[in-house]
C-alpha cells in the first residue's frame, strides 16, 4: 500500500507491475518475442498496414470489439509479431492471455495419452479453455489429420459455446 497525503491509501504501483509480470508469465509468450510490440512492427505493404491497424484497434478496444481474429499470410510478414503485440497490450490492461504454438499444444496433448504421463488431456487444455484471449500460432504448419481437425474443433467449441 502507498499512503497518499490527504487521500488515504491505495495499492502501490509495484503491485500493478507484479500483476502485469504474472500475467505476462502466465501468457507463455516465448522469449524470442520479447521485442515484439506495436511500435516495433514494420509495415511494408498495404496488407500489413490493414493487419496492423486492425490488430492495434482490437488491442485498444477489447472487449468491446469482435472476439476473433485470424492472421494469415506468408512466412515473415509479421503475423506472430502482431499477435504477441495484442497479447502484451491486453496483459497490461489486466486480461488473462495465453500464447501457444499449435504444434507444441498438439504434442502436449499427445504426450498426455502416454500411460506413464503425469498429466491429462484436460490439464493440458484447461489453460487454453480458461484464457480470456488465446493465440494459437502456426496453425497451418500442422498436418491436418482428422485428429488435428477434431482437436481444433474441440478447442473452438469449448471456448465459444
Amino acid at each position: 500500500m502507498e499512503i497518499v497525503a490527504g487521500k488515504g491509501a491505495r495499492p502501490c504501483k509495484c503491485r500493478k507491475q507484479k500483476s502485469h509480470s504474472n500475467l505476462i508469465e502466465k501468457a507463455r509468450i516465448p522469449k524470442r518475442y520479447t521485442d515484439c510490440h506495436f511500435h516495433s512492427y514494420r509495415v511494408l505493404n498495404p496488407s500489413q498496414d490493414r493487419a496492423f491497424r486492425y490488430s492495434s484497434r482490437l488491442a485498444m478496444e477489447y472487449p468491446a470489439i469482435e472476439r476473433g481474429l485470424l492472421l494469415m499470410g506468408t512466412v515473415g510478414v509479421g503475423k506472430t509479431h502482431l499477435a504477441v503485440s495484442i497479447l502484451k497490450s491486453l496483459t497490461e490492461r489486466g486480461f488473462n492471455c495465453l500464447f501457444y504454438e499449435f504444434g507444441a499444444l498438439l504434442k502436449g496433448i499427445q504426450d498426455s495419452y502416454n500411460t506413464v504421463s503425469q498429466t491429462s488431456e484436460l490439464k493440458v487444455l484447461q489453460p487454453v479453455f480458461d484464457a480470456e484471449v488465446l493465440v494459437l500460432d502456426e496453425i497451418g504448419a500442422s498436418k491436418p489429420t482428422d485428429w488435428v481437425r477434431d482437436t481444433m474443433a474441440h478447442i473452438i467449441n469449448m471456448r465459444y459455446n
